[in-house]
């Protein structure tokens, strides 16, 4: 697995477009379009939240601890988890193909199977 990059361009970005990688993009803040930053293409597979996530961070001026930052990197780390959940019971192949099913989850033609984030 790997981040499809905040290139904004459908140019394939490399190591998520090399064949067997899982590409991740981000989707905007509402969770419903691809954002603005995210790379897009035929080439990435699956996209999750990735606008506006809170994450650590060193306390440093106004940071105490927390910020909020955004990138397909922090999408990437959505789908990642959300297939490590889907692996109790399952091979790792088995939990991406559940994870990555189009049957199951909504499609975004440019941006794969959308992968919920946390609720």
């Amino acid at each position: 697995m790997a981040c499809a990059g905040n290139t904004a361009s459908d140019r394939p970005f490399w190591p998520a477009a090399l064949p067997g990688v899982i590409a991740v993009g981000a989707l905007d803040a509402a969770g419903r379009d691809r954002a603005p930053f995210s790379a897009h293409g035929p080439w990435v597979d699956a996209c999750a939240p990735g606008e506006w996530l809170t994450s650590s961070f060193l306390e440093h001026g106004a940071f105490h601890g927390y910020a909020r930052w955004s990138g397909t990197s922090f999408a990437a780390a959505m789908v990642s988890g959300a297939i490590a959940a889907a692996a109790r019971g399952r091979t790792p192949a088995g939990a991406a193909a559940y994870v990555l099913d189009p049957e199951r989850n909504r499609k975004i033609s440019d941006l794969g199977v959308v992968v919920a984030g946390p609720r």
